[in-house]
């Protein structure tokens, strides 16, 4: 049932031509440089400090790693990073 619905989703999505993330909960990270990240479609903030920020996604977590990390925005979808990001780590 869920192979079927996950053929459903897409071919759905390629008709009216939608971007993955709107129908099967994707998320979108866009960096601008190593000083900031602006991510869409998170589910949750698990850990936040100036060196370490892990996000749980639908699908994984997202780590960023580096030094004067800053939240400087955070909607119910999406937030936006700002510091020195030296790397970004996705985990099963």
């Amino acid at each position: 049932m869920k192979k079927k619905f996950r053929k459903v989703k897409e071919q759905i999505t390629r008709i009216f031509e939608l971007p993955a993330e709107s129908i099967e909960g994707a998320y979108r990270i866009i960096t601008i440089g190593d000083k900031s990240l602006y991510m869409e479609n998170h589910m949750a903030i698990r850990e936040y400090t100036l060196k370490k920020l892990r996000i749980e996604t639908k699908k994984n977590e997202v780590i960023i790693m580096g030094n004067d990390l800053i939240l400087r925005k955070m909607g119910e979808r999406n937030l936006m990073v700002e510091g020195d990001i030296k790397i970004i780590e996705f985990k099963d």
